[in-house]
């Protein structure tokens, strides 16, 4: 029957993209809050806790964004490493610029290099751990 689907036919992506914006609305909505400093205990408040929290912030974005980019024109532009990141890192900036508006927050050089460094570290080991699978 011709309306069955064909088990090694690559599955539609047209939800692949809702974990990575579901955690690009949550980084949003707690760069929109100014009050995350001070529920940070005092003795932890200096700027590595800070940097480290944006590197795995942005791996993680990392790696959700991988699925949905790798069969994307850009992916086949820059390859699909190199999109992630790109990604990542632009929506990094987006962030810092944000938080430029939020009371009590500011828009920092350092952490959106530590959201691109957080980024491309996730694109390696994850690519030496498991690359992505072809979606031809």
């Amino acid at each position: 029957m011709n309306s069955r689907r064909n088990a090694s036919a690559p599955r539609p992506t047209r939800f692949a993209w809702l974990p990575a914006f579901a955690y690009m609305a949550l980084i949003f909505f707690m760069s929109s809050r100014h009050s995350l400093v001070e529920s940070v205990p005092r003795h932890w408040r200096f700027r590595l806790i800070d940097k480290v929290g944006h590197l795995g912030e942005y791996g993680l974005l990392a790696a959700l964004l991988r699925r949905p980019v790798r069969d994307s024109r850009l992916a086949r532009a820059l390859g699909a490493g190199a999109a992630v990141v790109l990604i990542a890192s632009l929506y990094g900036a987006s962030d810092e610029l944000h938080q430029y508006f939020v009371p009590y927050r500011s828009c920092e050089l350092g952490d959106w290099l530590s959201d691109t460094l957080g980024a491309a570290i996730a694109v390696a080991l994850l690519g030496r751990l498991a690359p992505p699978a072809s979606g031809a």
